[in-house]
């Protein structure tokens, strides 16, 4: 079923919602993802052929205090000068957006919690005159410009305490074309002239920066990349703590086109207690992680891309959060390779670094997503905890072929998993009930099995169990999230362990944020 609705009168009629259903994506997976398909719980959708829906996405956090991530959709008319509509959904809500703006630019990022509210706030470079621009996040988010620093370009900013002082700093590149670094106090003082210049003049110095604690001294870095139209590209890196200063405190030097285009500060990777940071570029070369720590080197410590005899580039790379819930950070890379015009994601699931190879955890190309996609993985983004299922999501854009010339611009979003939760099979009907419901199991009473059927209005966090008369649980069934729908499991009188549970009355219980319900089985032997 697809729906073409306005909210409001602001709304373009061509963003239309996707069908209420999941899809079961089954790429290749390796053994430490745990999983034999991956649920694309939601599909973004713009059905208007010549702008570029999903350019850009960011997560806003909890902006509703729901318990879920909120994200900003971006489009791109084609001219970084022409302000387009963006697009604000709240997390678990269906498809069609929640709010609509029209002073946005698809160039920016979330720079951190500026103004101290406990929300994360959108940096965005606007050009002519070349500034950028500040938006505070939270309930109260609109597109009004809440503080500009004129003069300054950056692809990354993220605002970090380099110099130990108790307030952040932002780093912003003076120039498209590259020249000095400039690096604003932006606290509650936040001011306008620089509190460091890092006066670097090699071509393209600044075209794309990235902060974390690199060297593992609990202090926050600078990474800063030079790779547009150059030989040999380089990232240079700047110590923080108490003796920052702009002189270079260790460089990575590499010669493959654009080596820092991507800059993705991961965290802890590969769970030594350093942070670690990945650095792609183009074309036929290899590009990675290095790890972080107090021996840091230029040394490519796990490769990610293929290279060969193909042209194979990195599209885009972002930090997933923990897709699979086992307290390590991952990383999305969006790859193609140009001469089988073959468009793919591979994911990287963080833990312990043994080889210095890795084959992706997840993979997945355009011809295993539903319709005929292409440029899969042109655009990816880790956004937080979207389904509200306690684990973090993560969206990837593709552009789906309707017809000759008439083409779909997607936002897949991509539910987070936990390989270890207890499940067990189920048979799903993507409907859309008018109620919650809870059906008495059939047969009943029962010998050896029994089925269990029930339905879901909405998307959301489903606990299905099996408790005895003294409200001690047997089994469960289902724990996790789940999409608008009816269901059917059955049930076959065994405990958690597998082992023959007695005869006698039972109670299969049915738990969502929204709902509760039980009902009575009797087991006979």
């Amino acid at each position: 079923m697809v729906r073409t609705v306005t909210i409001c009168a602001v709304l373009p009629l061509f963003l239309i919602s996707s069908p209420v259903q999941a899809d079961w994506i089954h790429g290749s997976f390796s053994d430490r993802a745990g999983i034999d398909s991956i649920e694309r719980c939601t599909v973004l959708r713009d059905s208007e052929p010549d702008l570029l829906f999903g350019w850009l996405t960011l997560s806003l956090g909890d902006i509703t205090g729901d318990g879920t991530s909120d994200i900003i959709v971006f489009r791109h008319e084609g001219s970084p000068f022409v302000a387009n509509e963006a697009f604000l959904f709240h997390g678990g809500s269906d498809s069609l957006p929640d709010a609509v703006y029209a002073n946005f630019l698809p160039w920016g990022n979330v720079v951190g919690d500026v103004d101290g509210d406990g929300y994360v706030d959108l940096a965005q470079y606007k050009p002519l005159p070349s500034r950028m621009e500040l938006f505070f996040g939270g309930p109260d988010f609109d597109d009004s410009v809440d503080f500009t620093i004129a003069n300054v370009f950056s692809e990354y900013a993220q605002a970090v305490d380099l110099d130990a002082d108790g307030a952040l700093d932002l780093p912003l590149s003076v120039s498209v074309n590259g020249g000095f670094v400039n690096i604003y106090r932006i606290d509650s003082l936040r001011d306008t002239i620089p509190e460091y210049v890092i006066p670097d003049t090699a071509k393209d110095f600044g075209r794309n920066l990235a902060t974390g604690d690199f060297n593992g001294d609990t202090y926050a870095d600078l990474a800063v990349a030079a790779y547009m139209n150059r030989d040999t590209s380089f990232v240079k890196f700047y110590w923080g703590g108490p003796a920052f200063d702009t002189v270079a405190d260790f460089v990575i030097y590499h010669e493959g086109p654009r080596f820092g285009q991507h800059l993705v500060p991961l965290g802890d990777f590969n769970g030594d207690g350093y942070g670690d940071i990945f650095i792609g570029g183009t074309s036929n070369h290899q590009y990675g992680i290095y790890l972080g720590g107090p021996y840091i080197d230029d040394r490519l410590d796990a490769l990610v891309n293929r290279d060969g005899s193909f042209h194979f580039a990195i599209y885009d790379a972002d930090l997933a959060g923990d897709i699979n819930n086992d307290g390590y950070p991952d990383v999305i890379v969006g790859q193609s390779v140009d001469m089988a015009y073959l468009f793919e994601i591979y994911v990287f699931l963080g833990g312990p670094v043994t080889d210095s190879v890795r084959s992706p955890d997840i993979y997945i190309e355009q011809g295993m997503i539903p319709g005929y996609q292409m440029y899969f993985g042109s655009e990816v983004a880790g956004i937080g905890d979207f389904t509200g299922d306690g684990i973090d999501d993560f969206a990837v854009r593709s552009q789906q072929v309707i017809s000759p010339g008439v083409g779909e611009c997607d936002v897949n979003i991509f539910a987070g998993y936990d390989p270890t939760a207890t499940a067990v099979p189920y048979e799903y009907e993507p409907v859309l009930p008018a109620d919650y419901q809870l059906s008495q199991n059939y047969p009943n009473p029962f010998n050896s099995s029994t089925a269990i059927e029930f339905a879901l209005p909405r998307r959301g966090v489903v606990t299905l169990s099996i408790v005895n008369v003294l409200g001690e649980r047997v089994q469960t069934l289902m724990d996790r999230d789940l999409p608008a729908g009816s269901y059917r499991v059955s049930w076959d009188g065994r405990d958690e362990s597998g082992n023959p549970v007695a005869s006698g009355v039972y109670l299969c219980h049915l738990q969502t944020t929204k709902f509760s319900q039980s009902r009575k089985m009797l087991l006979l032997k």
